[in-house]
């Protein structure tokens, strides 16, 4: 059995190895708080055409610690699942601990050497702390008993009760993510989650019993560990779950796991001679309590490039919708109601507070989602823009949406919504109407191209300010002339979404979204 034990002046992490990995303590050097003390999980099950491969552990195939020039340390462990032959499957697991810094990085990517495509069916990677004997969950150890999860960023987290408005002078219901060890053990402890209307499938919830945030402050007000995941490429969360293990309470936190909807998604299949990496979970170790915890979250993102540029000033924008209406794409009460005559009256209001900007919420298409300028009631776009930078000083903005409230696209461009092709029928809701509106799918080609071209011929005549608004996911589709896999995927879905803003910002580089 060999240890090894990377650590610099603050953070210290040991390892064994023998027939298995086992990166199994981390301790705060500076405090002597142990944040894991029991054996990594290590949890995989995969599926092929052949057969199904499950381990909780990983056979052990080698390692290496290197040092740098300067004294920085990474430790690499390569594992397989356990079997009577060696897997096509590989994990490689990644630890860096900066000569100077106060925290340990960890990287997982999982690596298919083989030929067949595998199903990553279910994967849970953790540090293991014992909280309490399994058959006395009241008595918690003591060096940890005294610790609260705290989520980070957001601590409290509003309640929606229902889908329609609040009732004027009604309180917002508040739920705060944080939990004691008490709670982690007897299970009280929950996501904060919304559920889109009951027309868009795949909305089952793998995480249920395990909490998920983009990072959790484990504190005592003395001293705490912050667990933070980051991808920038994949959708991931920090993950804290409890768990029976050697006939303990433990609680999981970092490594990686399936979060939501099985998110990340691009994970759940390896195809022959692929790999897939996992976004780096960064542990650190700090003096204080949560308070702290957040402003050293901060600092990681801003580290990370999360921040707001120099010189950014944002026009102060006049919403036209709160006093003029609004009407739902209904052309008699627009044509009275939201006309040029009424923009103007806007426009002298947001001059005289001292706005910059005077932004057009819902109102301003023939119907919304078109996004087609109504030139017949309210001129041609140019020259409004004109007209409100000559007699009021102010720039114009406008709010554009993915969903459409009319039948404006071909057939094929909606989401097709099984294998079965045929005509697009809006989907029925619990009022046993359909919907409101139609469903384009933003992967397909023709849409964006469209979507592109109507944005451009608006915002090209010198909008300034923009947002994108209405372009939640409706749930896959299933149409392959769209170009994107069969089925679609939410993180398809948001990509797409993203390259328009970034296309209309390529061609208009002066408008602000």
């Amino acid at each position: 059995m060999a240890k090894l034990s990377p650590k610099n002046l603050h953070c210290e992490l040991v390892v064994t190895v023998d027939e298995k990995i086992n990166p199994h303590i981390m301790r705060d050097r500076n405090t002597g708080q142990i944040y894991a003390d029991d054996d990594y999980l290590y949890r995989l099950k995969l599926r092929s055409e052949k057969r199904v491969i499950e381990c909780d552990g990983l056979r052990y195939l080698d390692h290496s610690l290197t040092v740098d020039e300067e004294g920085n340390q990474e430790l690499v462990l390569r594992g397989s699942c356990p079997s009577g032959e060696r897997t096509e499957v590989e994990v490689v697991h990644r630890f860096s601990i900066p000569v100077r810094g106060r925290y340990i990085e960890e990287r997982i990517t999982i690596v298919n050497c083989g030929k067949d495509r595998y199903y990553l069916e279910d994967m849970r990677f953790g540090f293991r702390r014992g909280l309490c004997p399994a058959y006395e969950p009241g008595q918690l150890a003591d060096d940890i008993s005294r610790f609260r999860l705290v989520a980070v960023p957001y601590r409290k987290v509003g309640i929606s009760q229902d889908k329609g408005s609040p009732s004027p002078g009604a309180r917002p219901s508040v739920k705060r993510q944080e939990y004691t060890m008490e709670d982690m053990i007897e299970g009280k402890f929950s996501n904060v989650d919304w559920r889109n209307d009951e027309t868009v499938v795949g909305q089952d919830l793998v995480d249920r019993y395990r909490l998920r945030s983009e990072g959790w402050a484990w504190t005592d007000g003395r001293c705490g560990l912050l667990i933070v995941k980051y991808n920038d490429e994949m959708i991931e969360y920090s993950l804290v779950e409890r768990n029976g293990y050697s006939r303990r309470e433990c609680l999981v936190f970092g490594g990686a796991g399936f979060a939501l909807y099985r998110e990340p998604r691009p994970a759940s299949v390896l195809e022959p001679q692929t790999k897939v990496s996992f976004g780096p979970t960064r542990y650190i170790f700090f003096d204080g309590g949560w308070k702290k915890a957040f402003y050293l979250f901060r600092d990681f993102m801003a580290e990370k490039g999360h921040g707001l540029p120099d010189g950014y000033n944002p026009p102060v924008n006049w919403n036209v919708l709160y006093d003029i209406g609004w009407y739902h794409s209904d052309r008699e009460k627009l044509f009275k109601h939201y006309n040029l005559e009424a923009l103007h009256r806007e426009a002298r209001k947001a001059r005289d507070l001292g706005c910059e900007l005077l932004y057009l919420d819902p109102g301003w298409e023939v119907c919304e989602g078109t996004t087609l300028w109504d030139e017949e009631r309210l001129g041609r776009v140019e020259d409004l823009v004109r007209t409100l930078k000559e007699e009021f000083g102010l720039e114009l903005g406008y709010r554009t949406i993915g969903r459409v409230y009319r039948d404006e696209f071909p057939n094929e461009w909606y989401i097709q919504r099984s294998k079965e092709k045929g005509q697009y029928i809006r989907p029925i809701g619990s009022d046993g109407k359909p919907i409101g509106f139609w469903e384009p799918c933003t992967e397909c080609r023709e849409w964006w191209e469209e979507k592109l071209r109507r944005i451009l011929g608006i915002t090209g005549e010198g909008v300034k300010f923009m947002m994108f608004d209405e372009f939640d996911w409706r749930g896959p589709c299933f149409n392959p002339s769209h170009g994107h896999p069969v089925p679609s995927t939410p993180e398809g879905h948001v990509r797409a979404v993203y390259r328009l803003i970034e296309e209309v910002r390529r061609r208009c580089p002066e408008v602000l979204v």
